[in-house]
């Protein structure tokens, strides 16, 4: 099992590439972690299984929530 870390779009992301595996085929993994925990290496070996499995290689990426709008309340009432 192969490992390289990337820069996908500005976030990390993770190829994982298992002995043998489809070069014409790609599992794509986005893992939210509740916006609160893990990394691109938490759930590494998770992803590397499901790729093995499937015969192809994978890229896993964790999805950020970024804040676009703060709620400030009406300091009137």
């Amino acid at each position: 099992m192969d490992y390289s870390e990337v820069t996908v779009a500005g976030s990390r992301a993770l190829w994982i590439v298992p002995e043998g595996s489809r070069a014409d085929q790609v599992l794509f993994y986005v893992h939210g972690g509740g916006f609160v925990g893990g990394s691109i290496y938490s759930h590494r070996k998770l992803v590397g299984h499901l790729a093995s499995a499937a015969g192809t290689k994978a890229c896993w990426s964790r999805t950020q929530c970024r804040k676009q709008r703060s709620f400030q309340p009406n300091s009137s009432t």
